[in-house]
């Protein structure tokens, strides 16, 4: 499996330093296709960047996604008890589970939605990806691609 930075702590190397990865192909990452694609969209653009705040927050912090704990406007499990989580920029999801490894975070998709509810076709997708992260944690088969 292939993981592609979304975040690196380039300020301080004793600073708190979660990293988060996009789960990628050699040819494309999907999560940072679409956050490209919306910085460049009108419509979409504040709420982008916004999610890419939220995304440098957590790198920084030293609880990580926690600390957006009691605010489920920003994050909330998004599937119940399959710890994988979401966080929210107005309408723009950016879904994440929690890596083996200490203070690793995989995005594996990223979405336009209105509502809170996930659908059956994102959470097949949201599972498939964490049991094949988990399987290929399991076999050392991860892979980290080079910006």
């Amino acid at each position: 499996m292939l993981l592609s930075p979304l975040w690196e702590d380039t300020e301080d190397d004793n600073a708190p330093c979660w990293r988060l990865y996009a789960i990628a192909t050699e040819d494309s990452s999907p999560v940072e296709d679409s956050l490209e694609a919306w910085l460049d969209d009108e419509q979409y653009e504040g709420y982008a960047s916004g999610l890419i705040d939220l995304i440098e927050a957590i790198g920084h912090a030293a609880n990580g996604p926690a600390i957006f704990n009691g605010n489920s406007s920003i994050c909330h499990e998004a599937i119940e008890g399959e710890g994988i989580y979401r966080l929210r920029k107005g309408c723009l999801r950016l879904y994440f589970f929690y890596g083996l490894d200490r203070k690793v975070v995989l995005c594996p998709y990223a979405e336009v939605k209105r509502t809170d509810k996930v659908s059956r076709s994102t959470r097949k997708l949201l599972l498939d990806a964490r049991d094949a992260y988990v399987e290929a944690h399991a076999q050392n088969a991860l892979k980290i691609k080079e910006n």
